[in-house]
């Protein structure tokens, strides 16, 4: 894949499935061709249930541009099936910790998490306050919240966030799609340390940014004017040949809300 000089500036990342198969499948596909991988453990049953043959193998090299090939790195997408209503927080949080200890040989840094949806923020609040205190107990790693359909993270109580917290992780696909524009009036898109990349496609599709409108192109610029330089861009689409075509659009796009 060829890339520009602008990318370099780009810390970017693709899901675990971008072609049927095992995450490991699709890891090694990727290997040389991506820095990280986002491992997408998106059931719980299916997840708990992962053998070795199903996690990446240690040892797989990332792609990085002008340098040695460095190791490559991985984080967790959490299950978005947990029910927040039958089961405690804690319970979630020792669930999601067993989901994400799968891939304990890759050392993976962070974890997204969906949060409670369509739920009183009150409520919500006191759910993700009982979460996050359990995993502090279990695990180092970050957890982010990923603004999601029924819940724009901007209604969650803002002591929730921070160093001993959650992080944020803003889909700009749901943002677009699900019109969320709160949220991209609030302080959170300039915490966000994950932003997941798609074009919404009228909806929530996974599109390519090569299908992105000129209005959604738009808010794509403003949100990356307001991104953290070290904040990861996850390109969120579930195929390869389209994640790949999405690649150059979203450099382009960061060099222009640069201003270069």
């Amino acid at each position: 894949m060829k890339t520009s000089s602008p990318s370099a500036a780009l810390r970017w990342a693709l899901p675990s499935w971008t072609t049927p198969g095992t995450a490991a499948d699709n890891a090694r596909l990727l290997e040389g061709r991506v820095p990280e991988i986002g491992l997408c453990f998106f059931e719980t049953a299916a997840c708990l249930a992962y053998g070795e043959k199903d996690i990446p193998p240690a040892g797989l090299r990332g792609w990085t541009q002008d340098r040695p090939a460095r190791p490559m790195r991985y984080h967790v997408h959490l299950p978005a099936d947990f029910d927040w209503e039958s089961q405690t927080p804690a319970r979630l949080a020792e669930t999601a910790f067993a989901v994400f200890a799968k891939a304990e040989r890759l050392a993976p840094d962070k974890a997204v998490l969906h949060p409670p949806a369509d739920m009183p923020s009150l409520r919500a609040s006191t759910l993700l306050a009982g979460f996050i205190q359990t995993w502090r107990r279990l695990s180092p790693a970050r957890v982010l919240l990923e603004n999601i359909r029924g819940a724009m993270l901007c209604d969650i109580d803002p002591a929730l966030f921070g160093d001993e917290g959650f992080g944020v992780c803003l889909d700009a696909g749901h943002l677009m799609g699900y019109r969320q524009d709160a949220l991209l009036a609030s302080p959170l898109p300039r915490q966000a340390e994950l932003f997941h990349w798609s074009a919404p496609g009228g909806g929530d599709r996974h599109r390519p940014l090569t299908e992105l409108l000129a209005q959604e192109r738009e808010t794509a610029l403003r949100i990356l004017g307001m991104a953290k330089p070290s904040a990861v861009h996850l390109i969120e689409v579930f195929d390869l040949e389209g994640a790949l075509a999405s690649y150059p659009v979203l450099t382009e796009l960061l060099r222009a809300a640069q201003g270069e």
